[in-house]
């Protein structure tokens, strides 16, 4: 994280301390001010040859006068010192900056030719360590990719033959580049790449349409807990209700990369259904990061929560620009 501090006024440092000890100050000198025609008095005695004072300074009164107000300026010169070095003017305030991202500060050339050095790099990498360095947040997700190549069996890419397109596009206000790779053995790659600090990176999950299970095995054993997972949904209205003022909504998923679908429903009258009504328009596919699970008794999925409106973690990407 890259830190910026700066110097700011400080009022209130040590907070009741300073102040204690500014009421102090403030007595000690209204005791001097109060006590200036004593001062003034005893002045003038001491130059007057007739005042007697050579009596009155040998005697008691004399020798108390002049402890009691040399005392009083030594403790208002102490306290003043202490006010002095507990009081600092100035603090180091931590203030987090947000850092430009790539495309932030590079031009349209750059960034295309940034994105096939990427590309290039994750496809010819020959071990999982490699194409993580290519990664969003690639040293904590290098777990999750070794469980989901064994998992789904999913082979690698076969280097680079060719970048077929590049897409543009831009969601919470985040660019992201889209892009077709094809491998040397004509399996063709979509990968989606975000702006980091300093150079592009791939989303991995996104371009994976990773999920917690395998969709197959989400279909098949229809788990009560809930599951992450990045699909399709396209919405549609029961048979039953079409003559209803407002009918419920229903929502067919499906995966990218399998041919199963299934039925969900949110919770009614929840937060999650009003945002599927408004992010999935009507007779069109759109892909949600949800969770979703099953219950029993229940022939339908429920969504219970919409995590992303895509399948880019928007938010972990921008978490990148203020580290």
């Amino acid at each position: 994280m890259v830190e910026f501090y700066f110097m700011v006024e400080n009022d209130d440092a040590e907070g009741p301390k300073r102040r204690k000890l500014e009421d102090l100050r403030g007595r000690l000198v209204d005791q001097l001010v109060e006590n200036q025609q004593e001062l003034q008095e005893a002045r003038e005695a001491e130059l007057d040859p007739e005042s007697g004072w050579e009596e009155k300074s040998s005697g008691a009164f004399g020798r108390n006068l002049v402890l009691l107000f040399g005392s009083l300026i030594l403790v208002a010169l102490l306290a003043w010192g202490i006010i002095v070095k507990l009081s600092p003017h100035e603090q180091r305030v931590e203030v987090p900056v947000r850092q430009k991202s790539f495309i932030e500060s590079a031009t349209m050339e750059e960034i295309s030719k940034e994105v096939e050095e990427v590309v290039e790099r994750y496809m010819k990498a020959k071990t999982t360590e490699e194409r993580a360095e290519e990664v969003v947040d690639g040293a904590n997700i290098l777990p999750r990719m070794k469980e989901f190549e064994a998992r789904e069996g999913v082979a690698i890419p076969q280097g680079l033959r060719s970048i077929s397109a590049q897409v543009n596009s831009a969601t919470s206000g985040l660019p992201i580049v889209g892009v077709q790779a094809t491998d040397e053995e004509g399996t063709v790659w979509s990968l989606s790449l975000v702006p980091g600090v300093g150079k592009m990176l791939i989303d991995w999950e996104s371009s994976v349409s990773y999920g917690e299970m395998s969709w197959s095995a989400f279909l098949k054993e229809r788990p009560e807990e809930t599951k992450l997972m990045r699909i399709y949904a396209l919405r549609f209205i029961n048979e039953a209700d079409q003559g209803k003022g407002e009918p419920p909504l229903y929502y067919r998923l499906s995966h990218r990369f399998d041919a199963g679908q299934l039925i969900a429903e949110p919770a009614r009258g929840s937060e999650t259904e009003v945002d599927l009504k408004i992010l999935v328009p009507q007779s069109m596919v759109q892909p949600l990061t949800v969770l979703v699970r099953f219950e029993e008794g229940k022939p339908f999925a429920q969504i219970v929560e919409l995590v992303h409106p895509i399948w880019v973690d928007t938010d972990r990407v921008e978490r990148l620009l203020y580290e």
